[in-house]
């Protein structure tokens, strides 16, 4: 028995059969967006409600109904009950199994014993048993409980309430759902006329009803009961009382599981919080309390902050359950499948094999999908490396995990055998295994197409990934036509201005992939446009992702849009609890009650779409914002110059589809680097700049060899004189490609005694910008004519210049604690970079903010519109480098008594209220290219919120750089500009000439001259 944890919010997205994409993985889409779950259980500390030592007085629900006689002998049978009673049983479950076992033994040999302490130890020794190596034992000791009640003639016994919901419990631990519906009804009815409505009884029998009914699967009916129990427990039990915490915690995983994900976040972050002011340290569930609030907190995409609250639940479970393996093992799977977000797969596999190993010592048959989730996730880890072999072994190991203790049509079967036929289908290039892996594939999509509702996106994944198989078995003009109708519902989803944000947060990385299969599918089968489009799409859903947030505080900003975004959330959630009633009614073949939902569904959907449409029409900013849509390639085509050349790179699983596009048309190859080794390329990229701040070496190595794989991953044809004709490069990429420049891909190999600024440096023959959308060129805002201003802003005033790196200069970077704000270096060049910046533009209505005048206050205050060029010469800030700090920010000077409104730090939420009119922004601080937290989107963070403001192109950095080298690099950048070079051109030759200065110390390596990047709009 795993204490209750029926809720599992963590959601970690397994939707795509495409096992290369490993936010997403290769289980599809677990029921209702389930994934490796964060465990939710009941608590017990409930001190048998009313047996509690603190006055019932206190109170606002009646007293529970005593023991009738209770001897205050405390070496007595009911003078140890009730201490046990009093115990905090989440403290220690093996030592209060311990105590309840001998209690009981004591108990049958002393005839005075009454049967209701006999009968109620057994149910709360079986509760005990539930966190411990027994747990196996726990149905059959709580039987013997109740097994008592009956042979007395106590079923009507009020204390029976308390028991019947214990027993209930463990049924559903072992399995045996409608004994456990049946017990927590008759609990429930019981505890109703004997203690009322607003009970700790009833609440009690509540949380057993929602155990049984999310087991089941019925996640509506289990959010109601999880409110229900949350609300009573709350208001009946003392504070310190761990049922408050995990019933608050359960209610939030289940507002999760029926789309109402930003409630649940908030209901998480009050579970914590609740258990870290009211539970002792080593209860157990302030484990499970922040357990939860790190699965929210990933499938909100704040990754760092996961991971952060994740550990502390490893050493939590370690020191105080060390013998709770289900739980621990969960746990240990969540953190991997975080870690791995963040590209740390082989640290994520390995860990994975371990939560395998745990799962093995526990006993918990009420979820065998979770048992087999590290299975799954650790064979997409083997077939990203290309041990397709190993990667059969696992998926096989998890298939009968599975099938053991899972009845026969479960979809979940079902999809963990299309993930092996999706597998062994990619071995047939060495053996004649396409064939066999359709003939598996077929009947395991006729399961998935009875049981899941079709335009959901768990269906939608397995049909496309059902349609890969079929291309490799039967051909790729075959698999396109099945992946076609399929693409175009998924697309719907992802451009609906009516989708949720919570949904796109988990389904961000799962479309991805899936519209990169599609590409793959239609390139391969002649199908160009589409292609195109569907490459669009791939990338669009990190885009979408983050714009979503910008385009809801958009709406905010107007009453009247502001309303109507209300009503149309409210109709999203009505789709969603629909949704989930149809699935559950298409399950049980409910024909009746399926074509209720359906007619309910329909009404709900044409009110849906005349919101949207009236939203659309009202405010299409919102809508071009929220839902860019792709560009056709004939347009896309036309709207290039003669010199312009589009590299659009997209990894799927079997290589890289090198994507290019001139006025001329649109070329594309597949390369031989699948996503698991783009990833690793870029990684080895990225270390050999992270080496350049730390290392001491007078000459640090750069991994040459990574960066001209890299390349020609990307640009196959690169000796090409086609590629050589166009030297303005445009690149179009997402995920890992997307976090390194492309100036420093090198064109050819180079040998270690080449130094390094011999090397041939991509930027010595192209020029760069970089397109978060396709549509940018299309669709950019028309620019008025107007004389150029300057506003620069930043050198803070901040602490004395300290040594952020061995090198003894100052870099611009964050990583430390809120307190420390003041503390962070400052930075001499700042200052300097403006200055030398206003003088360039040579405009008399050009304005600094340097030092006490850098503050948001006067930031804010100030007609932001007017001015063409703004630059920021500052520190960048990553979410959760500060406690708190939930979203990238620029430092500003701190005030003496800061506020939310000027609080030193302005964040991307903040930058994207600002109106700006600018022709572009210079954020001349670390990372501001990156996304909105570890492993977020690239260009979602900052630059995105400056776009959102009203920037039309940007200017930013993709790691830390280093003062000189900032400013050097900007200052030559505007300089050429008003030369008359083109932004990208200006950015380039301003490259170059810092890597060939030789009085800059380390010049020609990547790390000082190659940070920034032009984002174009």
């Amino acid at each position: 028995m795993t204490r209750l944890k029926w809720f599992q919010p963590n959601r970690w997205t397994k939707l795509s059969i495409d096992v290369n994409t490993h936010a997403a993985g290769a289980a599809f889409f677990p029921d209702s967006v389930r994934g490796v779950r964060a465990m939710v259980r009941l608590p017990v500390g409930l001190m048998a409600f009313g047996l509690s030592t603190l006055p019932m007085a206190a109170l606002a629900c009646p007293p529970a109904q005593k023991v009738s006689t209770m001897p205050l002998d405390p070496a007595s049978v009911s003078g140890r009950f009730t201490a046990l009673l009093e115990r905090d049983k989440d403290a220690d479950p093996d030592g209060s199994a311990k105590l309840w076992s001998a209690l009981i033994d004591d108990a049958k040999s002393d005839t005075s014993t009454s049967p209701e302490i006999l009968a109620r130890s057994y149910g709360w020794l079986a509760w005990a048993m539930g966190s411990t190596a027994d747990a196996g034992r726990a149905a059959e000791t709580a039987r013997t409980g109740e097994n008592i009640v009956v042979a007395k003639g106590l079923i009507d016994a009020p204390w029976n309430a308390e028991l019947l919901s214990l027993v209930s419990m463990t049924d559903t631990t072992a399995g045996a759902f409608d004994m456990a519906e049946r017990n927590g009804m008759a609990a429930l009815a019981l505890a109703q006329r004997n203690f009322g409505s607003e009970s700790a009884e009833v609440g009690l029998a509540n949380f057993a009803l929602g155990f049984v009914a999310n087991a089941r699967g019925q996640f509506v009916e289990a959010e109601h009961f999880g409110d229900v129990a949350s609300t009573l427990f709350a208001k009946c039990l003392p504070a310190n009382d761990s049922f408050i915490v995990d019933a608050i915690s359960s209610h939030a995983a289940g507002l999760d599981a029926v789309g109402r994900a930003e409630e649940a976040l908030t209901e998480n972050e009050r579970a914590a919080n609740w258990a870290l002011s009211n539970l002792p340290e080593n209860n157990t569930g302030t484990t499970f309390a922040l357990s939860n609030l790190a699965v929210s907190l990933r499938n909100a995409g704040r990754l760092s902050e996961a991971e952060a609250v994740l550990r502390r639940v490893l050493d939590r479970q370690q020191l105080y359950e060390p013998t709770n393996w289900f739980s621990r093992a969960t746990q240990l799977s969540n953190f991997a499948t975080t870690i791995n977000s963040q590209g740390r797969h082989e640290e994520a596999e390995a860990l994975w094999l371990r939560a395998r190993e745990w799962h093995l010592k526990a006993y918990d048959k009420s979820d065998p999908i979770t048992l087999a989730y590290p299975l799954r996730f650790a064979a997409d880890a083997a077939e990203a490396r290309g041990d397709l072999k190993l990667a059969l072994a696992r998926r096989s190991a998890a298939i009968a995990a599975i099938e053991k203790d899972t009845p026969a049509g479960h979809p979940q079967r079902a999809l963990a055998r299309l993930e092996y036929a999706a597998t062994l289908g990619r071995m047939h290039l060495k053996s004649n295994s396409a064939a066999a892996a359709l003939g598996m594939a077929t009947p395991q999509m006729a399961i998935l197409r009875a049981k899941l509702v079709p335009d959901s996106v768990r269906r939608l994944g397995a049909e496309i990934a059902y349609a890969k198989i079929v291309a490799r078995a039967s051909g790729t003009t075959q698999g396109y036509a099945l992946a076609a109708p399929q693409a175009a519902l998924l697309e719907a989803k992802l451009l609906d201005t009516s989708t949720a944000r919570g949904d796109l947060v988990r389904y961000g990385p799962v479309l991805s992939s899936t519209f990169a299969t599609v590409a793959d599918l239609a390139f391969a089968s002649g199908h160009q446009s589409e292609g195109f489009r569907a490459l669009q799409l791939a990338n669009l859903s990190d885009i979408v992702l983050v714009n979503s947030d910008l385009a809801v505080r958009l709406a905010a900003a107007s009453p009247a849009s502001a309303t109507m975004a209300r009503a149309l959330q409210d109709h999203i959630r009505e789709r969603q609890l629909l949704d989930s009633q149809r699935s559950y009614a298409v399950t049980a073949k409910q024909e009746g009650e399926t074509a209720r939902i359906a007619a309910a569904i329909a009404a709900n959907d044409v009110a849906t779409a005349a919101l949207t449409e009236t939203l659309d029409r009202d405010f299409p900013q919102i809508r071009a914002l929220g839902r860019p849509t792709p560009v056709s390639l004939a347009a896309y085509s036309a709207s290039l110059g003669d010199s312009d050349i589009l590299v659009a790179p997209l990894p799927v699983d079997d290589g890289t589809l090198a994507i290019t596009v001139t006025r001329v048309g649109l070329t594309w190859k597949k390369t031989p680097f699948n996503r698991a080794q783009i990833a690793a390329l870029t990684a080895r990229v990225r270390r050999s700049v992270a080496d350049m701040a730390t290392t001491s070496a007078t000459s640090a190595a750069f991994d040459t060899a990574a960066a001209n794989s890299l390349l020609h991953a990307i640009v196959p044809d690169i000796g090409v004189a086609s590629f050589k004709r166009h030297p303005h490069m445009l690149y179009y990429a997402s995920g890992a490609l997307a976090t390194i420049p492309p100036a420093l891909l090198v064109e050819r190999s180079a040998n270690r005694a080449t130094r390094l600024a011999n090397v041939a440096w991509l930027v010595r023959t192209h020029d760069t910008t970089i397109l978060p959308t396709l549509a940018s060129l299309t669709t950019s805002v028309p620019r008025t004519a107007r004389a150029e201003r300057f506003l620069g802003v930043g050198a803070p005033l901040l602490g004395n210049v300290q040594i952020a790196s061995s090198r003894g200069l100052p870099f611009r970077s964050g990583a430390v604690d809120m307190a420390a704000l003041r503390n962070l270096p400052s930075l001499p060049g700042a200052r300097a970079e403006l200055d030398r910046m206003q003088t360039i533009l040579g405009s008399k209505d050009s304005l600094t903010l340097i030092g006490a005048n850098a503050t948001e206050t006067m930031l804010t205050s100030m007609q932001l519109d007017q001015y063409t060029i703004i630059a920021f010469a500052t520190h960048g800030l990553m979410s959760g480098d500060f406690a708190g700090l939930r979203e990238p920010a620029l430092v500003l000077t701190p005030p003496d008594h800061p506020t939310s409104e000027n609080d030193g730090m302005l964040t991307s939420s903040k930058i994207a209220a600002l109106h700006l009119n600018a022709d572009w922004v210079i954020l001349s601080a670390c990372n501001s290219a990156d996304g909105s937290g570890s492993a977020g989107p690239a260009y979602s963070g900052l630059a995105a919120a400056f776009v959102q403001a009203g920037a039309r192109s940007l200017l930013v950095s993709h790691w830390p750089v280093r003062d000189d080298a900032a400013a050097q690099l900007t200052v030559a950048t505007v300089q050429n500009t008003q030369a008359g070079a083109t932004r990208a051109v200006a950015l380039q030759h301003a490259m170059l000439s810092l890597l060939s200065d030789r009085k800059v110390p380390h010049s020609a390596h990547p790390a000082i001259w190659a940070p920034f990047v032009l984002i174009g709009r």
